[in-house]
């Protein structure tokens, strides 16, 4: 097994009358592609995409005791609490208002 050649074997494209290989063969490949999969999508219908786009990326606003501002003292308690595995219950419950 080790001693098998793991080489590829050179893919070859033909182009007209010519072989090619290597990235001579890609960019054909690549050219090919791009000539095949292109469409013509008018402005009208590229226009009602971004507006159904748009109406879908709306962010709910987030729930009121996610805005509620804390003061340090709070902010303390909370990283003190999450350090203490005991009271870990605790914060999800308050979480859950």
């Amino acid at each position: 097994m080790n001693d098998e050649d793991t080489k590829q074997i050179p893919r070859v494209i033909e182009r007209g009358q010519e072989m090619v290989t290597g990235r001579r063969a890609a960019n054909c490949f690549i050219d090919t592609y791009e000539e095949v999969s292109s469409i013509q999508v008018p402005d009208e219908r590229k226009r009602e995409i971004h507006k159904e786009i748009k109406e879908h990326q709306v962010q709910p606003n987030p729930p009121d005791y996610m805005n509620i501002p804390f003061n340090a003292r709070e902010l303390e308690n909370a990283l003190k609490a999450l350090k203490d595995k005991n009271h870990l219950a605790l914060i999800k419950s308050q979480m859950r208002c």
